[in-house]
């Protein structure tokens, strides 16, 4: 009989919430957001906000994490509330 294979796996925790939110929701969009270079808070807010001349993108000069950093922060606020209905 083989000896079984060990394996370490690690697991990032980071936007785990966001992740299975963003399952849930049905929406292709922000399902779309965690299979590309994208980071989904300046995506709900570029999104939500309807902001212009930014992107979600972290290594692009317009990335809305650097030009507006305040409006990724609200982001990251109703993100995270809607779907624990807080108000």
């Amino acid at each position: 009989m083989k000896k079984p294979k060990k394996s370490i796996v690690a697991a990032d925790y980071s936007q785990l919430e966001p992740r299975v939110f963003c399952h849930w929701s049905g929406s292709n969009t922000l399902r779309e957001v965690f299979k590309g270079p994208y980071d989904f808070y300046s995506t709900v807010a570029i999104n939500v906000l309807k902001l212009k001349n930014c992107t979600a993108i972290p290594s692009d000069p317009m990335y809305l994490g650097t030009i507006n950093k305040p409006a990724r922060q609200k982001a990251k606020i109703f993100a995270l509330e809607v779907p624990y209905n807080a108000s």
